[in-house]
């Protein structure tokens, strides 16, 4: 029990509504069903930086600070959670250690949800999840925010006492931001991207990334959609960075969130679009993708290709034949127009989805990688799994380069029918 101060039940479904904005009524409820009611007193600790993340936080009263260590008797107070306001989400969704340690202000009273609990809700409540998503945005925003003002603050008060100092702290501060941002976004994307894939009927499928720098745009995925259907993702969000590896988790929340619940791939990506355009409305982000949905027993594929390079169908007469399609790529712009076309996959066929890291590769002297080398890199292993015809491009693209840089992330997605 809980003393007079705590909400209600009542209360506290109200209160978690307003906080997610967007969600569904019975989100609030589910929300509050699946989570527990725990009271802090004042300085007593919710959570430690360095422990492992697998608590999703909703403060009901009070406040909360979220301080780092820096280093020896050094703490800097990231941010202060107030009622209404959660924290503790990119630990679950990174997979990752607690970034900062968690303190209560005065006494303060949280809805703690366990990590099995929360990701069941991404799956299960699309809405709530999407509403997460937005502020889990929203907090990154404002904690760049802050850090710029704190900088600012910092430079100038610098700047008063010796320039000299001053520019080289600064010159420190950014590249430690940058170094903890390229960490943040890197982690991010490797999580997102999926385990080798099982066989599945008569269909192997393979997926290769190596991102162009530390943090990539780019991800793929074979999403189950029931015993005899699977979906084929793979898109590539315009940017570099946090906040591309942010838009990245969206974009594949959204995929999944819709994948299992709209009737079709042009449904799904229309959806999904105008998912983006509600999250970040004044991004100059966007996300080009291809979006199919194959029919197991029978080889067929209906998908849309949303500005996305064009996927290449490699039949065993030696046929080759792109997956063409009029579509605009997602996210930046009001409205969409996108058509949804039907495939047929024959027995021994491969069907190669790729991203513009291939066809924009180089070697040292500047000349693009052929498309005469990659029909004949996938050529040479059509008769194996999808493993083999994946490494076997990859491999081909890296090798061409002779060790020069990747100028865009690299990236295959391969279904391959069986006999």
């Amino acid at each position: 029990m809980f003393d007079s101060e705590d909400p209600t039940d009542d209360e506290l479904a109200r209160l978690i509504a307003r906080a997610f904005s967007g969600a569904d009524p019975a989100d609030a409820q589910t929300l509050l069903a699946t989570g527990r009611l725990h009271r802090y007193g004042d300085g007593e600790l919710l959570c430690r930086e360095g422990d492992p993340a697998d608590t999703f936080f909703f403060i009901t009263r009070g406040a909360v600070a979220l301080t780092q260590h820096l280093g020896t008797g050094i703490t800097r107070t990231v941010a202060v959670r107030e009622r209404g306001e959660f924290f503790g989400e990119m630990g679950l969704l990174e997979g990752k250690p607690r970034s900062a340690t968690a303190t209560a202000l005065g006494g303060a009273t949280v809805l703690e949800v366990t990590e099995a609990a929360f990701q069941a809700m991404l799956v299960d409540r699309p809405r709530l999840a999407l509403a997460i998503v937005r502020g889990l945005v929203a907090n990154v925003r404002s904690a760049d925010r802050a850090a710029l003002v704190e900088l600012q603050t910092s430079n100038l008060a610098l700047k008063a006492a010796l320039d000299s100092l001053q520019a080289a702290q600064a010159g420190l501060l950014q590249k430690e931001r940058l170094e903890h941002e390229l960490t943040i976004a890197g982690a991010v994307q490797r999580s997102l991207l999926p385990a080798p894939f099982e066989s599945l009927g008569s269909f192997t499928f393979a997926g290769r990334n190596l991102p162009a720098r530390h943090v990539g745009g780019d991800l793929y995925d074979v999403i189950r959609l029931s015993a005899d259907r699977v979906a084929l993702l793979l898109a590539d969000v315009s940017d570099k960075g946090v906040q591309a590896a942010l838009f990245m988790a969206v974009t594949r929340t959204l995929f999944l969130a819709h994948a299992r619940t709209s009737p079709g791939p042009a449904a799904v990506v229309t959806r999904v679009h105008q998912g983006l355009r509600e999250i970040a409305p004044e991004s100059d982000m966007f996300v080009t993708a291809f979006y199919g949905e194959l029919d197991l027993t029978d080889g067929s594929l209906r998908y849309v290709r949303a500005g996305h390079d064009e996927p290449l169908l490699f039949t065993v007469d030696g046929g080759v034949s792109r997956l063409s399609g009029r579509g605009r790529f997602l996210g930046a712009l009001d409205g969409l127009d996108i058509e949804e076309r039907l495939v047929h996959l024959p027995v021994g066929s491969a069907l190669v989805i790729y991203s513009d890291g291939v066809t924009d590769a180089v070697e040292p002297g500047g000349q693009p990688y052929p498309a005469g080398a990659f029909r004949a890199a996938v050529a040479r292993r059509l008769a194996e799994p999808a493993t083999r015809i994946a490494e076997s491009l990859v491999d081909d693209v890296i090798g061409y380069g002779q060790g020069a840089a990747l100028t865009d992330d690299l990236t295959v997605l391969v279904a391959k029918r069986g006999a």
